[in-house]
């Protein structure tokens, strides 16, 4: 029985955004893997992997609303990757995931979603603002970060100590495609008009991530 006074702990919901990161990512996802194995019956593993997202939603406590916590749609998202990867069973490699989420920095509705300045003061402002927040941020399958001020406003960094997905993967015993969806960070990066330089993850057995952005030549002004 639970405790009078005590907060039962919310999974993350299958709702809008749990249905929309669906609808949008299943249309970059399965004729990208078509494409590399033409063999695989896609209608079968698209019921599964749908299946087999919402399980794993049901079993991971949420972080909260998008708009409370920019990050839970990252979570979500990392679900859904494993959700299909799982139900390959198998069948898709590490080497075709990653040419996966490769496709999702072709497709021009992600670019634009993602099209920001992360070279302002406010941008960064609020970066630094949100680390120092996550310090105090007690789920395991939320990230912890630190802010890392550049010298200028073009270049800046955020050390990761704890991260959603590699919990996440943990939870579901398949932590070797961490490193393959941590590729996004990169398309991400390209997006804004910045590059990224990494030396350590999480995902590799290191300290932290150790994210490094400074504008590219040509990004956004």
């Amino acid at each position: 029985m639970e405790r009078r006074g005590m907060m039962k702990q919310t999974v993350i919901p299958y709702d809008f955004t749990a249905k929309f990161l669906w609808h949008f990512f299943s249309r970059i996802f399965f004729p990208t893997l078509q494409t590399h194995c033409p063999d695989m019956e896609l209608s079968t593993l698209k019921k599964a992997s749908k299946r087999r997202y919402r399980e794993i939603l049901a079993r991971t406590p949420s972080l909260g609303s998008t708009r409370e916590n920019p990050l839970a749609m990252a979570l979500t998202w990392g679900a859904l990757v494993i959700a299909v990867y799982q139900s390959g069973n198998g069948r898709i490699t590490e080497e075709t995931l990653g040419n996966m989420i490769a496709a999702m920095g072709k497709n021009p509705l992600m670019r634009r979603m993602n099209k920001k300045d992360p070279f302002t003061k406010a941008f960064q402002d609020k970066k630094a603002l949100q680390a120092k927040a996550s310090q105090e941020k007690e789920n395991p399958y939320d990230w912890k970060s630190e802010f890392i001020p550049g010298d200028t406003l073009e270049e800046y960094g955020i050390n990761y100590t704890q991260c959603g997905l590699c919990r996440l993967a943990q939870q579901e015993g398949c932590t070797n495609i961490v490193p393959q969806m941590c590729q996004f960070d990169f398309i991400s990066a390209d997006f804004m008009g910045a590059e990224l330089i990494r030396t350590k993850t999480l995902a590799t057995g290191d300290d932290c991530c150790d994210f490094r952005y400074r504008r590219k030549s040509g990004g956004n002004t």
